[in-house]
């Protein structure tokens, strides 16, 4: 690893070097430009935030969110990586420290909305980040984010083949993230793959500001209907969510008109593909599209399409589900159809194997916007 002065040495060749890295796909900033959006969308999300980056180096990622108006604090052990973060954000709060012994003082007395860390975090050792992580979980605001884009993979697995891939180019230095034994340590991680060696990884505030625990919510079911015009009892939708072993599943049910047995079809999940598919609805916000007013425009269809999302959460030992429809004949904008275009393929991708095909008379297993009862 470098010391303060390699990285005061390597500060003006820094930006060239990942960016070629990047435009070439290569080991080790693959995915980096996808890495630094990512971040930049998920807090664009919330105007005029109070913003802490630890090891900013030259300041790329929160130059770009200081001209959008955020309060930037940062904290980096290059003097030459502050001296150019600083001619690029004049007004915002930099601290010159060494992260892997905490935040300097003038860091602490504050709580921040994002803390984000973007390849810097690598430079500490598998021991020596989640202390790290702690800490700074304790300094996020209520319903803050600890936003972490780095060097990572899914599983140990896939951080070996990229290991052997690239021979004598990886860095033995480095510690890189693998998100499944982090997750093991934090279990509401949620991890954004960017690249065959990057990603982002998100971790929530979990506290209030009493420091009581947060209601935090988790994906329980999805359902899906793409609409009819009539009134011939024609049925398609599509239900995901945990059969009675816990494992998860797509159930759909296709039936042609009334008195017609309903064709119900089930594919198997597996838990990689559910995990991107949580990542991405945390990612995009897609619970927000469910905030979109009615449009003016009306057709007093029979069914319009509709994605139905439960999500569960904890209130007074008890669970509780929360409901979000996001339909057709509302407000989007172009935005939001695009997003929506994404969504319908990331819910039809999560299909695996066919489990079993058969036909039932009754209703049972129905998505809930379907039932009777």
């Amino acid at each position: 690893m470098l010391d303060e002065k390699g990285f005061d040495a390597y500060a003006d060749e820094y930006d060239r070097d990942v960016q070629i890295s990047d435009e070439e796909n290569r080991y080790p900033f693959a995915g980096y430009a996808d890495v630094q959006n990512t971040i930049l969308q998920m807090i664009s999300r919330k105007p005029f935030s109070r913003v802490l980056d630890i090891g900013f180096g030259t300041g790329t990622l929160t130059a770009a969110l200081y001209e959008k108006g955020h309060e930037i604090y940062g904290q980096d052990f290059s003097s030459r990586m502050i001296e150019l973060a600083s001619a690029r954000m004049p007004k915002a709060h930099l601290y010159k420290g060494d992260f892997s012994k905490g935040l300097v003082e003038g860091l602490l007395d504050r709580k921040y909305d994002f803390i984000i860390a973007t390849y810097s975090l690598h430079h500490l050792s598998d021991e020596e980040k989640p202390i790290l992580i702690r800490k700074l979980l304790e300094q996020l605001a209520e319903g803050g984010s600890l936003l972490i884009g780095d060097i990572a993979f899914r599983d140990r697995e896939a951080l070996e083949a990229c290991q052997e891939a690239v021979g004598d180019e990886w860095d033995e230095e480095e510690h890189y993230f693998v998100a499944d034994e982090m997750k093991k340590l934090f279990e509401d991680l949620v991890f954004i793959p960017k690249s065959h060696c990057s990603g982002v990884i998100i971790l929530k505030n979990g506290r209030k500001r009493d420091g009581s625990l947060l209601n935090k919510s988790r994906l329980r079911e999805c359902s899906y209907s793409p609409g009819y015009g009539d009134m011939r009892g024609e049925i398609h939708s599509e239900v995901l969510k945990k059969n009675e072993e816990g494992n998860w599943q797509i159930v759909c049910h296709d039936r042609e008109s009334l008195n017609r047995p309903t064709l119900i079809t089930t594919y198997d999940v597996s838990e990689e593909a559910l995990a991107d598919f949580e990542a991405f609805l945390e990612e995009k916000d897609i619970r927000s599209l469910a905030d979109r007013e009615d449009s003016a425009f009306f057709l007093y269809d029979y069914s319009p399409w509709s994605y139905l999302f439960f999500f569960e959460k904890t209130e007074e030992g008890r669970p509780v589900l929360e409901r979000y429809q996001i339909m057709q004949y509302k407000e989007y904008s172009d935005d939001d159809r695009k997003l929506l275009e994404e969504l319908r393929q990331r819910f039809m991708d999560l299909r695996d194997e066919k489990i079993s095909e058969g036909e039932e008379k009754d209703d049972s297993g129905r998505p809930a916007f379907l039932r009777r009862d």
